[in-house]
């Protein structure tokens, strides 16, 4: 028995020694869903338990304890969003018991975590809309691959995807800044992001593409630790009969200009240039079988906007997607 170099030493204190006929439980923890829970502990080499469940701050004195032959108990029927205490103690037999644990969860709302998702059932057909929906209130999810964007509050949907669909989810932040989401593989803690877009200092609609073959995704959305959380957003999720141009950039010389995009299994497109400002609609693009375009006999120092979309065939085109350049 000691203590820190401060207050170095104890004056005064009882110490007591006492045989254990039945131990305590060790490793209690609860994973908790909308309206049901998982409780959990470590064997440690014994057989049988007791548990007790209620709403939180119930008395667990002269209760009927249900009997358990596994470390883990599934409650099922519990309400939404509400607090619950468990007490979970060894049953060595004969009447001899450890001491109670208790461990202390609540129940979810949907939305809250992948147990809970708020599901997207894509064999039900597109648009999805999530109209006048909130974030706030609950933070289960900081080190993914939104990095800062993943800082504030969550709400996660699980996308489940019946075949192979193009999706465009549009997310309207109402206002809020610094908002982001992703589409992952697996729940948010654990998966890989496939596709994230973020919208720093603007509070307008923003957008993000992706190609999803048949299975289970993530969509996570969520903010900086400021604002903390989107009280009101609109989420769009539509099909998109041919995807935008991603990674769009051009290279400025005196007097031409290299404009590159990611070809991402494409293989046609279009492209519009002219100095800037000018009006795309009703021109005639240039029609283009490779993601890089070079572009001659510029005016030197001056500015130039340029429009490239994707040519799926058929009549069939992406959005016109612009990059600046001088």
């Amino acid at each position: 028995i000691s203590t820190f170099a401060a207050p170095q030493c104890i004056p005064d204190f009882d110490l007591t020694i006492t045989e254990v006929t039945c131990p305590s439980i060790t490793g209690l923890s609860v994973t908790a869903g909308l309206n049901d829970a998982t409780i959990s502990w470590n064997a440690d080499g014994n057989s049988a338990w007791q548990i007790l469940l209620d709403t939180a701050g119930f008395d667990p004195s002269g209760l009927t304890p249900i009997d358990l032959v596994d470390s883990t108990y599934t409650a099922a029927g519990l309400d939404v969003t509400t607090a619950y205490d468990a007490y979970v103690r060894v049953d060595c037999g004969e009447g001899n018991f450890g001491e109670w644990m208790m461990v202390s969860f609540s129940t979810v709302e949907e939305g809250d975590n992948c147990e809970a998702p708020i599901v997207v059932d894509f064999s039900a057909g597109l648009p999805y809309e999530d109209l006048n929906q909130s974030n706030c209130g609950s933070d289960l999810f900081d080190e993914t691959c939104l990095g800062s964007y993943d800082n504030g509050d969550d709400i996660v949907y699980r996308l489940d995807v019946n075949e192979t669909t193009t999706i465009r989810i549009t997310l309207d932040p109402k206002g809020t800044t610094y908002a982001g989401m992703a589409v992952y593989d697996d729940c948010p803690d654990v998966g890989n992001c496939l596709v994230t877009a973020t919208n720093s200092s603007a509070s307008t609609p923003f957008y993000a593409e992706d190609t999803l073959d048949a299975g289970t995704y993530y969509l996570m959305i969520s903010t900086f630790a400021a604002p903390q959380c989107i009280p009101d957003f609109d989420l769009t999720i539509t099909e998109v009969a041919c995807p935008s141009i991603s990674g769009l950039a051009a290279t400025a010389g005196l007097d031409n200009a290299t404009i590159s995009w990611n070809g991402d299994g494409n293989s046609a497109w279009q492209i519009l240039l002219d100095t800037a400002g000018f009006d795309p609609s009703g021109l005639t693009p240039i029609d283009l079988a490779d993601s890089t375009y070079s572009a001659t006999g510029l005016a030197a120092t001056t500015a130039y906007d340029a429009y490239v979309r994707v040519d799926c065939g058929e009549g069939t085109f992406g959005e016109w997607m612009m990059v600046s350049f001088s």
